[in-house]
C-alpha cells in the first residue's frame, strides 16, 4: 500500500511538471492583450489575400500574427520601431542641403534647397566650393569630399567658395535638418525640360506636398518643346498623392487604374471587399504636351501605377528603362494602442488594358541596354541631335548627397495613411 501511495505522488508530481511546461512562459498583461485584438481586427478587417488569413487564436503576439499573413507588405513595428517607418513618410533629412557639380577649380553648387542650412547661410547657385575648413578641394573625388561636408546634426563647418563677380568668400554654416524637394527641374537644351520625381509625399516641406510640387514644375517648364519625367529610383508613396501628380496627364474623370479593395463597414465593424475605378480628379496641365517617361527597377508601387496610367491611356508618352519592380498593392498603415505601427495590404491594382504586373513589373517601350543612359537616349528620341551629358544623371544622381541621412531609406509601400 505505501509503494502504490509513492507511485501516485510521482505520477501527480509529473504530471504538474507537465502542465506548468505546457503554460506559456509569460502572462499577457491587459494592455498587452487589447493590443492583440486590436491588430487582429485591422488584420480581419483590411487584410485583401483572404485565403491567407490566420485565425487568431493560434497566435499570441501581433507580430506572429501578421507573419502568419505571409504577406511582405504586412508588418507589425514595435513602438521603438514605429517611428522609424513614420519618419520615412515625409521628406525630413539632416545635412547642408546643396547639389553641386565637379568643375576644374573646385564644385560648383547648381541647386540650394530653400530653408536648408545652406539656404540660409546664403550660399547661391553658380558659387563654386574651393575649401571646406580650410582644406583645399580642387581636384578632390566626390568620395572623398563628401565626409568633409558631412556630419552630425550641430556641427559646424567653414566653406570658402567663389562667387562671380565677388571674388573669394567665407560662409559659415550648421548642419541641421531640411525638408528635400520631392521633385527636381532642369533644363536639357532650349527646348527640352527634365523633371526628377523622387516620391509621392504631401509631407515635402510644400503645403500640398509632390503634387504641388510637381504642379509647379509644369508651369515652371511650360516652354519646352519635350519633357524629359524620370521616375528612376522613385519607391512610391501615398496614394492621393500619386493620384494628383498622374491626373495632371489626362481629362478630369479619365479612368486611370481599378482597385480591389476592403474597405471598413460601420455598421457591423466589419470589412467588405470591393472594386473601384479611380479616376482624374481634374483637368490636367500636361495633357497635350509632349513627355518622355524614364524608369528603372526601382521603381515601384505608386510609380508604378502612374507608368500603368500613361501606357494604357497615353500612347504617344513614350516609356524608356528597365522592367519596374512589381508592385500593385497598397497598404494602410494605422498606429495601435501601444504605440506601435501596423501595416495592412488592402488593395490589388489592375491595369486598364489587363496585362497584370504585380510580381512582375511593367515593361518600357525602349528597353536601356547595360550601362545605357536613360536621358541620353530620351535625348535621342527627341532627335535632338544632342545625346549628350552623361553628367547630367551623375548630377541628379547626387541629389542632395550632401545630407547625413542619404541613401538610408528603404523603399515606401503605397499607402493610404488612416489615423
Amino acid at each position: 500500500m505505501k509503494n502504490i501511495i509513492q507511485y501516485m505522488l510521482i505520477y501527480v508530481i509529473i504530471f504538474l511538471i507537465l502542465i506548468s511546461c505546457s503554460q506559456p512562459t509569460e502572462t499577457a498583461t491587459i494592455e498587452q492583450q487589447k493590443e492583440y485584438e486590436y491588430c487582429w481586427q485591422l488584420l480581419d478587417i483590411y487584410f485583401i489575400f483572404r485565403n491567407q488569413l490566420p485565425r487568431a487564436e493560434d497566435y499570441h503576439k501581433p507580430a506572429a500574427l501578421f507573419n502568419a499573413a505571409n504577406e511582405p507588405y504586412t508588418n507589425y513595428y514595435p513602438k521603438d520601431e514605429a517611428q522609424r517607418v513614420l519618419d520615412m513618410l515625409n521628406t525630413e533629412n539632416a545635412g547642408i542641403g546643396i547639389i553641386i557639380d565637379s568643375t576644374t577649380t573646385g564644385y560648383m553648387i547648381s541647386y540650394v534647397v530653400p530653408e536648408s542650412p545652406a539656404g540660409r547661410a546664403g550660399l547661391m547657385e553658380n558659387d563654386t566650393i574651393v575649401a571646406v575648413d580650410d582644406i583645399l578641394i580642387r581636384g578632390m573625388a566626390y568620395d572623398a569630399l563628401e565626409p568633409l561636408l558631412n556630419g552630425a546634426i550641430g556641427d559646424n563647418k567653414k566653406l570658402t567658395v567663389h562667387r562671380p563677380e565677388a571674388g573669394e568668400i567665407h560662409v559659415q554654416l550648421t548642419i541641421a535638418s531640411f525638408f528635400e524637394p520631392s521633385v527636381i527641374v532642369d533644363s536639357l537644351e532650349s527646348d527640352v525640360a527634365y523633371i526628377y520625381l523622387n516620391t509621392f509625399l504631401s509631407e515635402t516641406g510644400v503645403p500640398g506636398g509632390s503634387a504641388e510640387e510637381f504642379r509647379t514644375a509644369l508651369i515652371q517648364t511650360q516652354w519646352a518643346d519635350y519633357t524629359i519625367l524620370d521616375l528612376s529610383f522613385n519607391s512610391g508613396g501615398e496614394l492621393n498623392q500619386c493620384v494628383q501628380i498622374t491626373s495632371e496627364f489626362f481629362h478630369e474623370d479619365t479612368p486611370l487604374i481599378v482597385s480591389q479593395k476592403r474597405v471598413y463597414q460601420i455598421s457591423d465593424s466589419s470589412g467588405i471587399t470591393i472594386e473601384d475605378t479611380i479616376r482624374a480628379s481634374f483637368n490636367g496641365n500636361a495633357i497635350d504636351r509632349k513627355f518622355i517617361v524614364i524608369f528603372n527597377k526601382q521603381s515601384a508601387s505608386a510609380t508604378e501605377l502612374l507608368i500603368s496610367a500613361l501606357r494604357c491611356q497615353r500612347k504617344d508618352i513614350v516609356l524608356i528603362g528597365e522592367t519596374t519592380y512589381g508592385k500593385a498593392r497598397g497598404q494602410i498603415y494605422h498606429s495601435t494602442p501601444m504605440d506601435a505601427l501596423a501595416t495592412v495590404t488592402f488593395s490589388l491594382f489592375r491595369p486598364l488594358d489587363g496585362v497584370l504586373y504585380d510580381l512582375s513589373g511593367i515593361d518600357p517601350d525602349i528597353f536601356l541596354e547595360d550601362n545605357e543612359n536613360g536621358v541620353a537616349l530620351a535625348l535621342g528620341q527627341i532627335e535632338s541631335g544632342l545625346a549628350k551629358l552623361p553628367y547630367v544623371r551623375y548630377k541628379i544622381r547626387k541629389i542632395m548627397t550632401l545630407r547625413q541621412h542619404q541613401s538610408r531609406k528603404p523603399v515606401l509601400d503605397l499607402f493610404d495613411r488612416i489615423q
